[in-house]
């Protein structure tokens, strides 16, 4: 349930764009940290550190940028779908109203007007 708060969350407060910008970024961020040890997986930079080591910070950064990609994955793959429509109703009645302002209401994308 948390899960889909933080889904519904990311949908109130961003973009499609700044969600796949989000992603970009955190996937930069784990091949920075893979790249600096050496390591493939979360759990391989874990056997290669020890007791101490600096590198456990990086580890836990790297865990929640894990977390935080599936979350952010999950949010766009779900960003259309509103099963309590409270998303974007906002969002989409302006861009309805945008939409009708610049072709009408009753027009769809190909259909203008022979007479002007």
């Amino acid at each position: 349930m948390l899960a889909m708060r933080r889904i519904a969350d990311i949908h109130r407060e961003h973009t499609k764009d700044e969600i796949r910008q989000a992603i970009r970024d955190l996937k930069d961020e784990r091949q920075a940290i893979q790249e600096q040890y050496d390591a493939t997986t979360v759990d391989e930079l874990t056997l290669e550190l020890e007791s101490g080591a600096d590198g456990w910070a990086d580890l836990t950064r790297w865990q929640q940028i894990e977390q935080n990609l599936e979350i952010a994955q999950a949010a766009l793959t779900l960003y259309d779908f509103d099963p309590d429509d409270s998303r974007s109703a906002a969002a989409r009645l302006s861009d309805r109203e945008n939409t009708i302002r610049s072709r009408g209401a009753l027009q769809d994308d190909g259909s203008q007007s022979d007479c002007e």
